[in-house]
């Protein structure tokens, strides 16, 4: 895991430049960023000090879903760019901590379909609630797929259609067919954490750091 100071934040993302700018939300605003060697990184820049802002989920910005549902735009992201982009969101997410305990907010904020079951239903939030977030988000990536915007209204939804697919051992079905055999096996990989992330209980869930080592 790489940790990376003030300066070089700034140089990736030309000193958080609006241009740069991917979405904002209660704990503050994601900035996409390019290192020096070409890496591509996610970064939350957090609104007033560190781990203020717990008791609101950030709203989920709207680039990343054009460029992966909008069929009007084709095939806009290769198989290598949709991994970095999962790898940068991960490492952003670390920047948030993992030290925070439980607390609990009598107002949900947030997209529906990437809410866990422990917030809707009880409010408790943890940084386990961006572990599911994040899961979702990784199953959308992989599969190409909306959990929030099913194409049918009675369809399953995107979890469930993973998880029996799994089960099965027929989940290599929703990866793209054209990818080469070592890009289908790592997303057989971050399909397989990306259910890890989404189980219903919270404890269950992998800590963002053991995601990124995997």
């Amino acid at each position: 895991m790489h940790n990376f100071d003030l300066p070089t934040l700034q140089d990736a993302t030309e000193n958080f430049s609006m241009n740069n700018k991917l979405g904002e939300g209660g704990f503050g605003t994601v900035y996409k960023g390019v290192l020096s060697d070409g890496q591509e990184i996610a970064v939350k820049k957090l609104l007033g000090r560190a781990g203020h802002g717990l008791d609101q989920l950030h709203n989920e910005n709207g680039s990343l879903d054009n460029l992966l549902f909008d069929n009007s735009s084709g095939n806009a992201l290769n198989w290598k760019q949709q991994y970095n982009i999962i790898l940068g969101i991960a490492k952003g997410i670390v920047l948030l901590g993992e030290g925070h305990t439980q607390t609990r907010t009598a107002r949900v904020v947030g997209t529906f379909g990437y809410m866990p079951p422990e917030y809707l239903a009880r409010g408790s939030v943890s940084t386990k609630i961006d572990i599911f977030s994040f899961g979702v988000l990784v199953l959308e990536i992989v599969t190409r797929r909306s959990n929030c915007r099913p194409e049918v209204h009675d369809s399953v939804n995107l979890l469930s259609d993973v998880w029996n697919c799994w089960t099965k051992g027929t989940v290599s079905q929703m990866i793209d067919q054209s990818l080469d055999e070592y890009s289908q096996s790592q997303a057989r990989r971050c399909i397989h954490i990306g259910l890890l992330c989404v189980q219903p209980d919270p404890d269950d869930r992998p800590h963002i750091s053991s995601v990124i080592s995997c």
